[in-house]
């Protein structure tokens, strides 16, 4: 008798093993997809830049358009609100750039004016990751503008990108390099040009975007070495305008780099641009809908590109995702309600999918506005495919722009800090909380209804922070369904559409791990029945 059941122990675990690395069985189902507002009757400004945090959360940043100051949101990875600030004083406060820092706290770069006279410019803020202020610094020097784009360096201190707004007739970008207390360690200041974004490189140098004008505006990319020398300039374009706003170095040791362009007909479209190592040109990638700009642009794991911005047609978010070679593999775009909305910042999340932040709502409420991707594209609520024209076009050119050390104060200043704003979920779907009581045990329910068709709800418990895995699998052993979430303690539910599968027995599995090799923390497998 014994021997029989380990015979059919094996059997079954042989069973599951084999179907669960069928091809097509593991991707069933969407991953965690969710659009937020936040915002509030004071009507919180754009997201400007949003990461992925250590713990699977989020951090975005922009700012609070009635009270002029910094806005900072943490979310976690369902997307609730865990803290916010506002950041600054009495006049124009703005967040435009964000970045986890190694001891886990955060350094956010923009633009302050609250300070006393003479005290304005690029504004450096360091938080803890509780989103207290350590420190905070605002750059004086001649016409510095605000701090576009900030990275954490290898030596453990930043370095930013500063630039006046487009237009004016003012063409100066200076790259600053501060310590990790934000004292100054050296600047550079580039003639003709402006800067949007700036990126460490393998090498410990850095790679800036941006645009300079000669007899036109063109994309401009520079590379410097780790002391700010400059290795090489190239100008990217047609006759038209040209901006870079987003550059990423890629994994074969060039970049990619996001604007716009006006050099072909028909208005402004998404110009996407791959350089080799040197700066010299592999392609080019002219995208149209209508009226369109590329924000932001991340390398995917895949070796491909996803990008967001902006499309006149209907005054959308338009997000992309690029192959390799920069053809298109799919787009999406996203209606966030009366007026305009758009992504000023994509990332490729954990799980393979993707989080967009920009501007958008819904009617009487508009603000930050997140959006949450699976690895395909696919978001709940209001997004379709669109028509779209790639093409290629432009020219590369070689510069020599003149490079001076700039004066700079590093003034430290004192902000006041307050919290304002809430999170309106438009639509979700994953792993929901549905209490706020910390449980005393984990345990998985019975799923509710059961029989059912074809939607059921399965609801578990979990009385510390950890990964939760919750799977299902068919008669077969085939997985046709996964989740797989870094959770606070609390009380959950997650639910399983079965529209797409036959009716039958189907078993969950909820699998707890505490992120330590002591093993699984908790286990559990329950039956349930779709019957259509």
């Amino acid at each position: 008798m014994a021997l029989y059941m380990k015979k059919t122990h094996l059997i079954l675990f042989l069973i599951f093993t084999y179907y669960s690395f069928i091809p097509g069985t593991r991707d069933c189902f969407p991953q965690s997809q969710f659009q937020l507002v936040i915002g509030d009757s004071s009507n919180i400004g754009e997201a400007r830049s949003i990461i992925q945090t250590s713990d699977g959360g989020y951090i975005a940043v922009g700012e609070n358009e009635v009270f002029g100051d910094m806005y900072v949101v943490k979310l976690n990875s369902s997307g609730q609100l865990q803290w916010n600030k506002t950041i600054g004083g009495s006049d124009h406060d703005i967040a435009l750039s964000v970045v986890q820092t190694s001891e886990g706290g955060y350094a956010v770069s923009g633009f302050g004016s609250s300070f006393g006279a003479g005290v304005e410019g690029p504004f450096i803020v360091k938080l803890t990751s509780a989103g207290t202020v350590e420190w905070a610094r605002v750059l004086v020097g001649d016409l510095l503008g605000a701090a576009y784009s900030i990275i954490q360096t290898s030596d453990g201190g930043y370095a930013t990108v500063n630039s006046l707004s487009e237009g004016g007739g003012l063409f100066r970008m200076t790259i600053v390099k501060l310590n990790n207390t934000g004292l100054l360690q050296w600047s550079k200041r580039i003639g003709s040009s402006y800067g949007r974004c700036i990126k460490q490189t393998t090498d410990r140098g850095y790679i800036v975007a941006g645009a300079t004008w000669s007899i036109g505006e063109d994309m401009f990319v520079v590379k410097l070495d780790s002391n700010g020398t400059l290795q090489w300039a190239k100008t990217i374009g047609g006759k038209g305008s040209d901006f870079a706003y987003s550059i990423v170095q890629t994994t074969d040791g060039g970049y990619a780099v996001a604007g716009r362009t006006s050099s072909f007909p028909d208005g402004d479209k998404m110009y996407i641009v791959k350089l080799d190592s040197s700066g010299l040109l592999q392609w080019t990638k002219v995208v149209s809908v209508f009226l369109d700009e590329a924000f932001s642009i991340v390398q995917t794991t895949d070796g491909g590109y996803a990008v967001a911005g902006y499309t006149g047609a209907h005054s959308s978010m338009l997000i992309l995702k690029l192959n390799p070679d920069g053809s298109l593999q799919w787009s999406r775009v996203v209606d966030g309600g009366l007026g305009s909305t758009y992504a000023r910042s994509i990332i490729q999340t954990t799980d393979g999918g993707y989080t967009a932040a920009g501007y958008g709502g819904i009617v009487g409420l508009r603000g930050m506005y997140i959006v949450r991707f699976d690895n395909n594209g696919n978001t709940c609520g209001n997004s379709v495919s669109h028509n779209i024209t790639v093409g290629t076009g432009g020219t590369l050119g070689s510069s020599i722009p003149t490079v001076t050390n700039l004066p700079i104060l590093d003034t430290l200043v004192t902000p006041p800090t307050g919290s304002l704003g809430y999170v309106t979920p438009i639509c979700v779907i994953g792993i929901q909380p549905i209490s706020n009581e910390i449980p005393v045990s984990y345990k998985l329910f019975q799923n509710y209804p059961n029989p059912f068709n074809p939607v059921t709800n399965i609801k578990f418990e979990i009385p510390n922070d950890v990964n939760v895995s919750i799977k299902i699998y068919d008669i077969r052993g085939r997985e046709v369904f996964s989740f797989n979430e870094y959770k606070i303690a609390g009380i959950y539910e997650v639910q399983f559409d079965g529209s797409n599968f036959a009716s039958g027995i189907y078993f969950y599995k909820m699998v707890v791990g505490d992120n330590t090799n002591n093993g699984d923390v908790f286990t559990d497998t329950k039956k349930m029945v779709l019957l259509k």
